[in-house]
């Protein structure tokens, strides 16, 4: 399976694979196994396929084979069950009638991942994120932009009380579920070079 963004290659210089760069995850938790990475996944490209059968190729293929190395229950782990493991964020949808290994409960929901969003909670129904990810930096004064949205989301995040098990809750009042503040640093626009990835990233 090669890595597509939008409808192009992520390389210029010849097609990207995913099993290389699973291996590098795989490689870097087998040497920091206090460590966690967020594998978000979703289907683009301009193909004919489903996000059906790109749940069946991932589970058959990638995660499946290798299913000690992941995390991919629906609900928000602690992070002491997924040290040393790939937690799955499921961008894409699966068929859950009937239910399978290929079922929506394969992992966070991200499915209503928000396009160029500044901020913004979802799933509406029980919050799992919490997100930042303004990527349309078009022009060079939009990184001063950029910035102060991830401060702000900085400050989201910072001012969350989040519970201790046993210590600040009980049997009556549990840990409460999510969400998982993500905040992205990147952003770019191919067709103008000043606010390429690199350059935003300064």
């Amino acid at each position: 399976m090669y890595l597509v963004h939008g409808a192009f290659p992520i390389s210029l210089t010849g097609p990207k694979y995913l099993t290389p760069i699973l291996e590098t995850c795989y490689a870097f938790l087998a040497a920091h196994p206090s460590e966690t990475i967020l594998v978000s996944l979703k289907r683009e490209g301009v193909g004919s396929s489903t996000d059906e059968h790109f749940a069946r190729i991932l589970q058959d293929h990638y995660i499946g084979p290798n299913a000690s190395k992941w995390h991919t229950a629906p609900t928000i782990p602690y992070l002491s069950s997924v040290r040393g493991k790939c937690v799955l964020v499921r961008r894409y949808t699966t068929a859950s009638d009937p239910p399978s290994m290929y079922s929506s409960g394969s992992g966070l929901d991200a499915t209503a991942w928000p396009y160029n969003c500044t901020s913004a909670v979802f799933p509406p129904s029980q919050p799992t994120f919490n997100l930042q990810d303004f990527c349309e930096v078009l022009i060079p004064a939009a990184i001063t932009q950029k910035v102060q949205y991830a401060n702000e989301h900085l400050v989201r995040a910072a001012a969350v009380t989040h519970h201790i098990p046993g210590t600040t809750t009980d049997a009556t009042n549990p840990v409460p579920p999510g969400p998982l503040y993500l905040n992205f640093l990147s952003g770019s626009n191919f067709w103008k070079r000043a606010c390429w990835p690199e350059n935003i990233a300064r």
